[in-house]
């Protein structure tokens, strides 16, 4: 069983965005709970939104039950990360690419079309990669099927290469990728969340 961080960062790998509370109104129209006892805690929340503080009080007395947390509504000031560490704050923000202005070599590598083979745990996809250059930035996207995406955030190191891609079928998932190259050879992962990592097998064709 899987536990509640696990659980959100599953959830955030379907292309979702997770929100670790009891109960969170995303609009007047979407209100959901964080888990199994959050059930009353939205209940209470709907009553008193719609009928006011004293009914939801009466129906709190009615339950012998007590609303815990704070409603999470999608308005307001956005709150300070304060896990963040000071270096992390004080740090310029780099371009995904930015390792590239010292490793342009490194992209020649991965240059061209290749033909990949995804093994998931339910069945192999048969993957189409283009990867270009524009303006020293590499690009790249991923044809599977009638499904085209773009790459998402690629960053190329050396021989290696990590990008992010986001599918719709046979499911929404939010893929990241790691890759070697070795030649005209690829080999690496892909992984969604807390599900187990996929390998990444291709060739280039072109």
């Amino acid at each position: 069983m899987l536990s509640r961080l696990e659980e959100i960062d599953l959830l955030g790998a379907t292309d979702a965005i997770p929100i670790d509370a009891r109960v969170v109104e995303d609009s007047p129209r979407f209100v959901s709970g964080g888990g199994v006892t959050s059930g009353l805690d939205v209940a209470l929340y709907l009553v008193e939104r719609e009928l006011g503080p004293q009914i939801a009080h009466a129906v709190e007395k009615l339950f012998e039950y007590e609303r815990r947390g704070t409603i999470w509504l999608a308005q307001g000031i956005v709150p300070i990360d304060f896990g963040m560490d000071s270096d992390e704050v004080d740090e310029e923000p780099k371009s995904p690419n930015s390792n590239l202005d010292t490793a342009l070599g490194g992209i020649e590598a991965f240059l061209g079309e290749w033909e990949t083979t995804i093994s998931t745990p339910i069945g192999k996809m048969s993957v189409l990669l283009h990867i270009n250059r524009r303006n020293g930035i590499i690009e790249g996207t991923a044809k599977q099927g009638d499904e085209t995406v773009e790459f998402l955030n690629p960053v190329c190191e050396g021989t290696r290469m990590e990008w992010t891609q986001r599918l719709k079928k046979p499911m929404r998932l939010n893929l990241k990728f790691e890759v070697t190259v070795y030649g005209d050879v690829m080999r690496g992962t892909a992984k969604a969340g807390v599900l187990p990592a996929s390998t990444v097998e291709g060739r280039r064709v072109h």
